[in-house]
Order: C-alpha cells, then sequence, then structure tokens
C-alpha cells in the first residue's frame, strides 16, 4: 500500500485551512492569517502594526471566532476511531 494513501486521510468535506504570517524571528508577532473552508472565500486578516498587543489580540479574537463557529459545527457530532473511519470531525491544517 502507498505510503500517500494513508498519511493523510480526510475527514470531512470542507476542512478549515488556517495560513499564519509572522514578523521574521519574532513569532509572537503575526502579520496575517488566512482562513477557509472554502477554496474561493478565503478570509484574510491583516494585523496592521504587528507590535502593538491591542492590535495583534483584536485580530486574534477574530481568528478565534472563525475558529470557534467552524468548530460549532461539529459539537454534536460523534467520531468512532477504527481502521474504517465513519463519521465526520473537526480537520484544520495549520501552516506558519
Amino acid at each position: 500500500m502507498p505510503i500517500a494513501t494513508v498519511r493523510h486521510v480526510r475527514l470531512v468535506d470542507r476542512p478549515l485551512v488556517v495560513l499564519a504570517y509572522h514578523l521574521a524571528g519574532d513569532e509572537g508577532a503575526p502579520l496575517a492569517f488566512v482562513l477557509g473552508s472554502e477554496r474561493d472565500a478565503s478570509e484574510v486578516m491583516i494585523v496592521c502594526e504587528p507590535r502593538n498587543r491591542d492590535r495583534r489580540f483584536t485580530v486574534l479574537a477574530r481568528v478565534a471566532a472563525t475558529l470557534a463557529t467552524y468548530c460549532a459545527d461539529y459539537t454534536t457530532t460523534t467520531l468512532e476511531m477504527s481502521r474504517r473511519r465513519t463519521g465526520e470531525a473537526v480537520q484544520v491544517p495549520i501552516a506558519a
């Protein structure tokens, strides 16, 4: 069995993808986030001044709200983990 067939298993039809960009050398200072579960409908959130803590946390609160909204769809779903995967679960690929 090729490793590519078992390395990634898509659990849901629309996974939420999160891309985070930060200042070089300072992972705690985000520049922007791109979030979306649809290829053509991603949301871009930009921190105007990444060293300003108030602006940074304002954008992080928006990211958290988007994640909470996405995860809320799956709060009543159960997932049976076995060799045969059934059901749906939250799937959020994150790249930084």
